[in-house]
């Protein structure tokens, strides 16, 4: 499913990332690093290529959210967005990354990450 895939998430909400984490562990991810802002993860981008894929919580304001979204593209990450906002699905589209819904199912994101990284 997702084995041997280095994943970043971003996610502020701790009890959320930890649920991400097994959900992607339970499909056989080889690491999972969390970064609890976009202001953090923006600190790892000498990094971004050790990650094959990254999951970002776009804020509802998500101007911010974006530009490192654009970032990790660049450094040829895949990157699946997750927002409890419908306002993110018409950007998401325009960059052509999958978007998961909060609150989110463990098969919609196992789904999406896969499909996102056959894009990347």
């Amino acid at each position: 499913m997702l084995s041997g895939n280095r994943i970043l998430v971003v996610e502020r909400e701790f009890l959320v990332a930890l649920d991400m984490q097994r959900v992607l562990e339970e499909a056989h991810a080889s690491q999972t690093v969390f970064a609890r802002s976009i202001e953090e993860a923006s600190h790892l981008a000498g990094q971004f290529g050790n990650y094959d894929l990254a999951i970002i919580e776009i804020p509802p304001d998500g101007d911010a959210g974006w530009g490192l979204v654009r970032e990790l593209l660049a450094a040829g990450v895949a990157v699946v967005a997750t927002s409890a906002s419908d306002r993110v699905d018409s950007r998401a589209t325009e960059l052509g990354i999958w978007t998961v819904p909060k609150p989110f199912d463990d098969d919609g994101l196992v789904i999406a990450c896969r499909a996102a990284l056959k894009l990347a």
